[in-house]
């Protein structure tokens, strides 16, 4: 009786053990995807703290024959330096992560536990942002450049339609051969031009964008591509 129990029980363990197919309607227990996920993530850190713990110990009892001096330690004590260097090295990327926050403002978005960085696409209030920018630069640029022709042609009429050559360019105020101040910078003038020429270039503002400010010595304020300035200049 005996002998046959233990046949019995020998034969539900080797059942309950091997793989099962399992029929419509029978209850089945599982983890769902994001408890699997955690449970691998729990298990991959476990095993690499003991992993470091055995490295430690080893190592450290290792070196012990060379320096008799350093006492030994444990797997208990291997254990908590292993948690230590953890606990820093977590600290460490933290305030890695904060600089590099600090120093890229939006660059980097959360994705879970981590962060990764942002598709570049901005949203519409930055969009009209930057469009209002850039139109406000735009004007500054072409208001500076219209307060330097009118000092230019206020010359020209005072000196019988000649703009000022070379020895006289500190006739006009530096500041209005200044572009402005966000932007930096200086015209480019060429002198020895006189009122009315339609087709003469006097100033050139420094290529900031893909088009160029430039004033003719007709007085006229335009913008052209610097392919097309440059042709004129052959000319």
């Amino acid at each position: 009786m005996l002998f046959r129990n233990c046949s019995i029980g020998l034969a539900g363990i080797i059942v309950l053990l091997s793989p099962q197919i399992l029929c419509a309607g029978m209850p089945t227990i599982s983890l769902s995807q994001s408890a699997i996920e955690r449970t691998s993530a729990i298990s991959f850190f476990l095993v690499m703290i003991l992993a470091a713990t055995a490295i430690i110990c080893f190592a450290w009892n290792g070196l012990r024959k060379d320096i008799p001096q350093l006492p030994a330690i444990g797997w208990r004590a291997a254990f908590g330096i292993a948690m230590l260097w953890g606990l820093l090295s977590i600290v460490v990327l933290t305030m890695i992560s904060g600089a590099r926050e600090l120093m890229t403002p939006g660059a980097w978005k959360r994705d879970g536990l981590v962060y990764k960085l942002s598709s570049g696409e901005t949203t519409s209030d930055e969009t009209e942002a930057m469009k209002q920018w850039k139109a406000e630069q735009h004007q500054s640029r072409k208001d500076q450049l219209t307060r330097l022709q009118s000092s230019l042609l206020v010359y020209a009429i005072e000196h019988e339609g000649k703009y000022p050559d070379a020895e006289n360019v500190s006739a006009i105020p530096n500041e209005r051969w200044q572009l402005p101040k966000d932007i930096g910078g200086r015209y480019l003038y060429y002198p020895g031009k006189k009122l009315g020429e339609s087709k003469s270039i006097i100033v050139i503002e420094p290529q900031i964008t893909n088009r160029q400010f430039v004033l003719f010595a007709d007085g006229i304020i335009t913008e052209l591509l610097p392919d097309q300035i440059e042709l004129l200049m052959k000319e």
